[in-house]
Order: C-alpha cells, then structure tokens, then sequence
C-alpha cells in the first residue's frame, strides 16, 4: 500500500521542507539577480502573490520529500537540481511572482505521475480498474465538461480556433488546461474513496462553486477579447476557470499532502 511507504520521518522532512523551502529560495532568488545586476522589485506582502508564491514552493518540497518517501527517485533529484538552477534560467524582476514556482511545479507533477506509472504500473493499473478508481475517472470528466463550459462564457475559443491563426501556444495551452481540469477533478474523488482524504473533495468543492460565482458577477463584461492577457496563476478561479487550474492543482496538492502527512504522524508515533 501507498501509506506504508511513508515513514514517521519522512513525514516530519516533508513538513521541515514545506516549511524551510520558501524562504530560502526567496533569499536565493533575490541574491542570484543581484549577481546577475537585475533590478529587484518584491512584491509586498500584503498582497496574494507572495502568499501563493510561498504555497506553490512549499507543496513543490514537501510533495518532493513525499515522492522520495514513496520510493520514486527520478523526480526527487530532478526536482532539487532544478530549484537550484530556474532562477539561473528564469529571469524575473518581480522577486516573490507565484508564476517563478509555478513552471517547475508542473513540470515536476508531470515527471512525478510519468515515473511513477512507469515505477509501480501494477498499482495504477489496479487503480483504475477498482470502483473507486472508475468512479474518480468519472469525476474528473464530469469536471472537465463543467470547467470548459465555464470557459466557455470567459473567451469565445474553442480547441480547434485556438490553434487558427498561428495562434499555436493557446492551443496547447488549453489542450494541456482540459488534461488539468481532468486530473483536479478526478484525484479529489481518489482521494476520498481510496484514502478517506476529506480536504481535497472540499476544496475542489469550493473552487468549483467559487468559479461559477466570480464567472456569473463579471457575465457582463464577458466574453473577454482573444487578445486580453489571462492571469494564469491567481487566487481567483474566474474568469478563465480553465486555464487557472494550476493554482486549484496546488491547492489540492497543499492539504491533500497536509491531510495525509498529519494522518501518518500519529500512527507512526504509536507504532514505534
């Protein structure tokens, strides 16, 4: 089972790096652009950014830490060479911008699932074949269908217009939105059938309905023009439901992580 490969200790380092993370890569972006003769503007922390930036760094370590724990090792080590090296790669004048995290945060995600289908492919395997795993693909279709019709109301683009008009990165972009939209909708439900995992339902709950509010309070202004600029990591899931799934990923990430880790402590502790 997957609980059992995650220690009392791995536990306790996937909270030190949630925790730790943060604000040694805030200082060791700040200090790479001034070798760098960047001009450092950070953003103030009254603000969500920062906030979200912080977030998005914390679940990227702690979700790392869990990996190793779990036994994949691919990811783990890319994970850590690469926060190394992105503010290197990744120039930025605005320090504590949630969008610095948010590109190795997928990526890693994306590497995480790929190496551990091709690790443990019995398990997922089984999986998907349970009812829990039909009822959770069920789900993230459901959702998928829901969050392209909120889209929908946002920007008047479909898939095939997307990629008209040599406008070849939108379309991938929201290609890779419909998988997203997928993949949040259909862990939730995993999570809480497989793992009795409640915060992650919740939060997709919210989400989903906070969506729908901010889409229906801006229903005059909208569709928006093909041309506005999208935020696309942002508190605020709408409008462009679709293409803001990356910040629902990571709040699912968050507490479905936050969840499971305290879960294990106390087990773990008695157990010793």
């Amino acid at each position: 089972m997957w609980d059992s490969s995650l220690s009392a200790r791995g536990a306790r380092l996937a909270i030190v790096a949630a925790f730790a993370v943060p604000p040694a890569f805030l200082g060791y972006e700040i200090g790479v652009q001034r070798l760098q003769d960047v001009p450092v503007v950070v953003r103030p922390l009254a603000s969500a950014d920062p906030w979200l930036y912080a977030l998005i760094l914390g679940v990227t370590a702690g979700g790392l830490a869990v990996a190793w724990g779990f036994g994949l090792r691919v990811a783990p080590v890319t994970g850590c060479l690469l926060l190394a090296c992105w503010p290197w790669l990744f120039v930025s004048t605005r320090v504590a911008s949630p969008g610095t995290p948010a590109i190795p945060f997928v990526g890693l995600l994306v590497l995480g699932a790929v190496e551990a289908v091709g690790r443990f492919p019995n398990r997922v395997t089984a999986a998907l074949s349970q009812t829990d795993g039909q009822y959770a693909v069920a789900a993230g279709m459901g959702h998928l269908f829901v969050g392209y019709a909120i889209q929908s109301l946002s920007r008047q683009t479909g898939v095939v217009s997307a990629f008209s008009a040599g406008r070849v990165l939108f379309g991938v972009l929201v290609c890779v939105s419909m998988v997203g939209l997928a993949v949040t909708g259909a862990l939730p439900v995993y999570l809480w059938l497989s793992r009795q995992l409640i915060a992650p339902l919740a939060v997709l709950a919210g989400w989903l309905a906070f969506g729908v509010s901010e889409t229906w309070r801006v229903a005059s202004v909208l569709p928006l023009t093909e041309f506005s600029q999208p935020n696309w990591i942002s508190l605020s899931p709408g409008p462009d439901y679709a293409l803001k799934w990356v910040t629902l990923a990571v709040l699912l990430a968050a507490v479905a992580l936050g969840e499971f880790v305290l879960r294990r402590l106390p087990t773990e502790t008695r157990t010793a």
